[in-house]
């Protein structure tokens, strides 16, 4: 409290302050509900064919793959690929991916990072850089 300022005349300086801030809160959630319902607009004509392809993949490729690799794994302990550097014994040396680990590779972490890139591609692309009214304008 400076030398002249009473406490009635400080109370009356920050009293508009709650009311500032709940006007913006306001403003922010009515801000963030309307682009809400925008980006449910935009993706609700997409939303079967993403939901299409995505269970064909997971049904097609993923599942399948995925069940070979388990069969792979518990079933044939794990066979690795390549030939083994070591012919004398049985065992072959685990510097080298195994057929199980190729499976999950190619049929399921690279399919979920394509089916994630096409979605993250509608999502940018489509509503972001050609839709948004903050970024057209």
């Amino acid at each position: 409290e400076t030398a002249g300022e009473t406490g009635q005349n400080r109370k009356g300086r920050f009293s508009a302050f709650p009311s500032k801030m709940r006007h913006g809160l306001r403003g922010a959630v009515r801000s963030t509900a309307q682009e809400w319902s925008s980006l449910s607009d935009f993706f609700r004509p997409k939303r079967a064919s993403l939901r299409q392809e995505t269970h064909f993949f997971a049904v097609t490729v993923m599942f399948p793959t995925f069940s070979l690799a388990v069969i792979l794994f518990y079933g044939f302990d794990n066979p690795p690929t390549g030939r083994c550097r070591d012919d004398s014994d049985n065992a072959c040396s685990s510097d080298r991916a195994s057929a199980s680990w190729w499976l999950m590779f190619i049929g399921c972490r690279q399919v979920l990072v394509w089916i994630l890139a096409k979605i993250s591609d509608v999502f940018f692309i489509d509503f972001l850089i050609l839709q948004h009214p903050r970024v057209v304008s």
